[in-house]
């Protein structure tokens, strides 16, 4: 029996993705550009004996994952185990000869379901499990994720079938996902920096990410996305490659923005900010003293130098409608033990 224990963080887009060119693979309408945070994540740890066909069954840990949600990483194991078998063979590694019966615990760090994009955590941590469970030599998988190259790429995608942003958890410290794949963006940043999460909401959200890229093409904005997104990575990859992110700030907000108005232009339409938390991003928008960005959820995402944390933590406190304040930082991508 093997025991695994292997923790992703989440990521989070500056450029955004929304809307698909291939639902049942997960093929972005354009391409995304995210930064990958330390602490917020998943951690999943798993018991895997040989058996003849694969099963999954999930502990008590892991209570807060739904019947709904139980079945969909399953079905997700299912369909990749031929996959991660090839790909395994591809890196030199012998894939075990039938399959695994999976005991899995997992745990987040932040709210599920609440657009803090906690499904690319979780099924980026998912597929690294999975491909130690399913290798004959755990230690010669680790040695090749270690390299942070070629096997993280081939994961990101495999791992892009279950939640497309998933893959881009796989690198830090920024992630850019294109037509070609997932690759990490170098930035020459200093650890001065802290990434909050502002939460207004913590339940589930009531529009899943799933159906928001359906809804989205039907927006008039929509037929624009790719050409806006192309142009504000233009915009700001010489900054983030400088580490200046802060230049960034104009952009990032701009495009957060820009997919909230896909979602209220939809048909039909919807939205996720509270009142309280539109307030609040318009305020923030043009702060320069920060970089802004909203994902497909209610809470906003803010980003500063560390040495402004305790005045938006006061600041944040006396805004309506927050509930509390996550304080993070900018990662090195995720860990396998």
């Amino acid at each position: 029996m093997k025991q695994i224990e292997v923790f992703s963080p989440v990521n989070i887009a500056w450029l955004k993705y929304m809307g698909k060119t291939d639902v049942a693979n997960n093929r972005p309408a354009n391409p995304s550009l995210s930064v990958t945070l330390k602490n917020a994540g998943t951690h999943v740890m798993a018991r895997a004996t040989y058996v003849d066909a694969l099963s999954v069954q999930f502990g008590g840990r892991s209570s807060w994952l739904d019947e709904t949600g139980r079945k969909r990483v399953e079905a997700f194991l299912t369909r990749i185990e031929p996959l991660m078998k090839d790909c395994l063979i591809r890196f030199g590694i012998n894939p075990i000869l039938k399959s695994v019966a999976l005991d899995i615990e997992t745990e987040n760090t932040i709210p599920e379901r609440a657009g803090i994009a906690s499904s690319a955590s979780s099924f980026s941590a998912y597929t690294l499990m999975f491909a130690l469970a399913l290798s004959q030599d755990q230690s010669a998988v680790r040695a090749e994720l270690d390299k942070r190259g070629l096997l993280l790429s081939a994961l990101a995608q495999l791992s892009s079938l279950g939640s497309g942003s998933s893959g881009r958890s796989m690198f830090a410290p920024f992630c850019l996902w294109d037509e070609s794949g997932f690759h990490s963006v170098r930035s020459q940043f200093q650890q001065n920096y802290v990434h909050m999460i502002v939460i207004f909401e913590d339940g589930p959200k009531t529009v899943s990410s799933s159906l928001a890229h359906l809804r989205v093409p039907s927006s008039r904005y929509f037929k624009d996305r790719k050409k806006n997104v192309m142009k504000r990575y233009a915009e700001i990859a010489p900054w983030i490659e400088a580490g200046r992110l802060l230049e960034c700030a104009n952009a990032v907000s701009e495009e957060a923005l820009e997919m909230h108005l896909l979602f209220e232009t939809a048909d039909p339409p919807f939205s996720y900010l509270t009142l309280d938390a539109l307030a609040a991003a318009r305020h923030l928008s043009v702060d320069s003293s920060g970089v802004l960005t909203i994902d497909a959820g209610t809470n906003l995402h803010w980003l500063t130098e560390k040495s402004e944390t305790e005045i938006w933590q006061k600041r944040f406190k006396e805004m309506p409608g927050v509930k509390r304040v996550l304080i993070d930082e900018i990662g090195g991508g995720p860990r396998w033990g």
